[in-house]
């Protein structure tokens, strides 16, 4: 008799802790940080997205978001290791090449323009009267990147991209 109390007790402690190791398995969700509202454009030779949208640092990823008439055009998520437009997800150097091109592109660009950094490790850097500037060029590429408080602006005039960042 009391081994089968032991065995119903011991099936009992099963069943109850069989969920936790699901849970415990599970994906934990991405904590979001901030979310602020931009005036967003993303221009190549390919395709242009000019609108209002979120920009949302969570945890684990920094994620874009452009509307039109109130619905979702695109959602582009940076992820450790890649870049994903609207779910379908590629490494960051495959995304960085097709928007800003073979000879411009490496792996954290976008990254860096979407959080205001320095791109190509500082090079052509000007600060003036709060606002960050900086010029390269080479046969490959004409690009003049611009911060302030007010947003962001990357634009090549040869390869004809432009992102820009702006508070709304």
């Amino acid at each position: 008799m009391l081994l089968l109390s032991l065995r119903g007790s011991l099936k009992a402690l099963a069943l109850s802790l069989f969920p936790l190791f699901f849970l415990a398995c599970a994906p934990k969700p991405s904590l979001l940080l901030s979310s602020d509202p931009k005036l967003i454009l993303l221009a190549t030779p390919g395709f242009r997205f000019n609108d209002t949208g979120f920009v949302k640092h969570y945890n684990d990823k920094i994620s874009v978001e452009i509307y039109s008439i109130g619905q979702v055009m695109l959602v582009l998520e940076i992820r450790s290791d890649s870049i994903c437009l609207n779910g379908e997800c590629h490494s960051k150097a495959r995304v960085n090449e097709e928007i800003f091109g073979a000879s411009v592109a490496y792996e954290t660009l976008l990254e860096e323009i979407i959080q205001g950094k320095d791109i190509f490790k500082g090079e052509g850097k000007l600060t003036e009267q709060g606002l960050i500037r900086q010029h390269l060029v080479s046969p490959d590429y004409d690009i003049v990147y611009e911060r302030s408080l007010k947003g962001t602006l990357f634009r090549d005039r040869i390869n004809k991209t432009a992102l820009m960042i702006k508070e709304l």
